[in-house]
Order: structure tokens, then C-alpha cells, then sequence
């Protein structure tokens, strides 16, 4: 969110959502696979649970959104960059890559939008919806779920509610990646979804050849 200001009509997740919606009527775009990661896995799962009838497939990866006892997400905006750099990656490599760079003031202020922005949608309730975790059961369509295994950020538990309330999901873990598995193990995510994504398109002609 670092690069504008904020629109005057957004004030919470399910702004996204219709933002989207809206993305997708303007691009005449009928049914697409949806991905969404961290607090775009959110977004993710609450459209799919509203508008599930313009998705083909959904993918959450180390998805915020629903809330865990005993599992609480770390605190983002109480960390130094550096604390929230080695609580967001696992890669070591990664990770050295990320405290190397030597912020510009354009970057410090791009940042601090962002953290403004992602604080008017996520702190109260704290990166989740109360209300989400009754309504996954909604959600029919083909559900992917990646998560990190070493994320510091969402612990894996939110991973495997998700799982649990996504009837015919399925649960993946990345190895040797945190909280954000595209970049610390790309190869392997792109895998994982292109395998999925793969499926869904053989299994959709049986399917449509049964009825």
C-alpha cells in the first residue's frame, strides 16, 4: 500500500473485497484461480466465501484472517525492522538480503503508509475476522493450502483451522521457508501451485463429462 495515499472508501477487508470484484467485472474476467498470501490470503478467503461462484480454484498461503487460541500472530507493530525481518524469514540467505538494504527516505516513507494502511485493516480485531471461521464452510470450490513451515509470523495452527473448516481442502508445507515461502523457496511454492493448478485442469473435464 506504500506507493499512494489510501482511497477515501477504504476502511477494511471487505472494502477489498468488492474492490476486487469490481477488478474482475472491469476485466470481463468470468471465473479465475485466486492466490492470495498473508494479508492478501485473507482477502482471499473472504471473497471466496462470498463470491465463490467467480473462482475456479483458491491457493491461501501463510493466511492471516482467522484467529487461533494458543496460536496468536507475533505483534508486527511492536518490532524494529530488524526483529520483524528474522520474524518474517527463515532462508538465511534471504534474510541477509532483506537487513543489507539500506532504506532511502522515499522507502521509510513508503513503509510508513504501508504500516498505516495495514493497521486501519488488521489491528482491531488483530489480523482477523470473528466472524470468518463459521463461513469457511461455505467455500466449495478446490482450496490449496501453503504454509510455511518454519513461519514465526502465523503459526501453523491457523494453517490447519483453515484446513479444517475448508471442506476438501488440503494442507502443504513449504520446508525451509518462513512467512513468505514465495520468495525464501520459490522453486518450490511455484511447484506446489502449478501441481495443484494442474489437477484442477484434469479434473474439471471428468467432472463436467459425469454431468
Amino acid at each position: 500500500f506504500g506507493a499512494f495515499d489510501d482511497p477515501a472508501w477504504l476502511e477494511g477487508v471487505d472494502d477489498l473485497v468488492l474492490f476486487y470484484l469490481d477488478f474482475l467485472d472491469t476485466l470481463g474476467l468470468r471465473q479465475v484461480h485466486l492466490l492470495g498470501t498473508s494479508l492478501g490470503g485473507w482477502i482471499a478467503a473472504e471473497f471466496a466465501v462470498s463470491h465463490q461462484h467467480r473462482l475456479r480454484s483458491l491457493i491461501l498461503v501463510d493466511a492471516a484472517g482467522i484467529h487461533v487460541p494458543g496460536a496468536e500472530m507475533a505483534d508486527l507493530f511492536m518490532m524494529d525492522p530488524t526483529t520483524r525481518a528474522k520474524t518474517l524469514y527463515h532462508n538465511p540467505k534471504v534474510l541477509e538480503e532483506v537487513l543489507a538494504v539500506q532504506p532511502t527516505a522515499e522507502m521509510l516513507q513508503a513503509e510508513l503508509r504501508h504500516r498505516v494502511t495495514v493497521a486501519k485493516l488488521a489491528w482491531d480485531p488483530y489480523f482477523h475476522n470473528p466472524k470468518l471461521p463459521r463461513r469457511l464452510g461455505r467455500i466449495r470450490v478446490p482450496t490449496l493450502i501453503l504454509w510455511g513451515r518454519h513461519d514465526r509470523l502465523i503459526p501453523s495452527a491457523v494453517g490447519q483451522a483453515y484446513d479444517q473448516a475448508i471442506p476438501g481442502s488440503r494442507l502443504a508445507f513449504i520446508e525451509e521457508a518462513g512467512h513468505v515461502p514465495l520468495r525464501e523457496a520459490p522453486e518450490a511454492t511455484a511447484r506446489a501451485i502449478t501441481e495443484f493448478l494442474a489437477s484442477q485442469a484434469v479434473a474439471r473435464p471428468q467432472r463436467a463429462a459425469r454431468r
